[in-house]
């Protein structure tokens, strides 16, 4: 049975390496892992610079700083589930 972690995340797409400038530099590296992936649909990159330019979700943290962009559902092509 997994741990709680790997019930809540999958692992490769956990990105704890990343030196990002700018938040648009993390959306277009989320881009370049999740759409060979076949999890964002076309038009995922604009959508969610539209939608965190309107309201970021990124959280200033003391170890390090973490996000989760995310946009409308129409945009996903499959889901991340590990339920």
């Amino acid at each position: 049975m997994a741990d709680n972690a790997e019930m809540l995340f999958s692992p490769e797409l956990v990105f704890f390496d990343w030196e990002c400038a700018t938040p648009d530099e993390v959306f277009a590296r989320l881009e370049d892992e999740l759409a060979p992936r076949g999890y964002i649909a076309p038009g995922w990159l604009d959508a969610v610079r539209t939608r965190e330019d309107a309201y970021p979700t990124g959280l200033a943290m003391p170890a390090a700083n973490i996000a989760i962009p995310h946009t409308d559902p129409g945009f996903v092509a499959k889901p991340i589930s590990r339920w």
